[in-house]
């Protein structure tokens, strides 16, 4: 497992502005959170530091190195699931992190957990985030509007599109495709679950006494069909299907890690 990877510096900082017009004793920040998770996690406390790590990003204060080094804690505290879980959401911001990824792996080896089947597809829009895609989508459709918008300037609509203008805004449409096709496949990509918690189960309905059906693994990937008061109905990548309690199984995108996260 790779080292621990810092809060970036610039964030702490910026928590430990405290506006407060009166003197007085030292008062307690946000950046103290941070020192405390590091801290635990050097010490070995890896069970106080995934806690502490965790509450930052149930806060909000999610970023992809927050969410790397809780990762990391979970891990070390024997909970695969968890740790596949956050390096999952790591990935979300940072795709192309070689340690995230490396980490990830290992994990997953650890606790016998196979890799999620993936097309080509799928794996190439893994290698940007929702949000570079769409802006690649953006940026290539603004730009063809602008060439188009020169064009009919310059020749008062009259004169034909030349062949280099044409290539160019063939070249720009392709770009508007792919980068919003890949833009919605990562999207549908991460719209999935992680199963986590001690021996987490199919049960056949949503009950607590229903009958369990299938034993599953912590870190499995899941997709969720619906929710129905405290269950959610489950589907693995093999295809079964059953229910599980929500605290069973976590949605990936569930702190809203990309921007456009509804």
């Amino acid at each position: 497992m790779k080292r621990l990877r810092l809060v970036p510096a610039l964030l702490a900082v910026t928590l430990t502005i405290v506006c407060s017009p009166h003197d007085g004793p030292a008062q307690t920040t946000l950046a103290d959170p941070f020192a405390q998770a590091n801290a635990a996690y050097a010490a070995g406390e890896y069970e106080a530091a995934a806690a502490a790590f965790r509450a930052l990003a149930e806060a909000g204060l999610v970023s992809s190195a927050l969410l790397y080094d809780l990762g990391n804690a979970e891990s070390k505290a024997g909970r695969p699931g968890e740790a596949v879980l956050s390096y999952e959401r790591a990935l979300a911001l940072s795709p192309r992190d070689p340690d995230v990824l490396a980490n990830l792996r290992q994990t997953r080896t650890a606790a016998n957990l196979p890799e999620p089947e993936r097309t080509r597809w799928q794996e190439m829009s893994a290698t940007l985030t929702v949000d570079e895609w769409s802006w690649l989508a953006a940026a290539a459709l603004w730009a063809a509007c602008l060439l188009l918008g020169v064009h009919a300037l310059r020749s008062d609509g009259e004169q034909r599109p030349s062949r280099i203008l044409i290539t160019a805004l063939t070249a720009l449409v392709v770009l508007v495709a792919v980068g919003g096709s890949f833009a919605t496949t990562r999207l549908a990509d991460l719209d999935r679950a992680v199963v986590v918690g001690p021996g987490p189960a199919l049960r056949v309905a949503p009950f607590e006494s229903a009958t369990v059906s299938t034993e599953l693994a912590a870190g499995s990937i899941v997709d969720i069909d619906r929710f129905h008061e405290d269950f959610a109905l489950v589907r693995t990548a093999e295809g079964q299907a059953g229910w599980m309690p929500k605290p069973e199984v976590e949605e990936i995108l569930a702190y809203c890690a990309i921007s456009i996260c509804p």
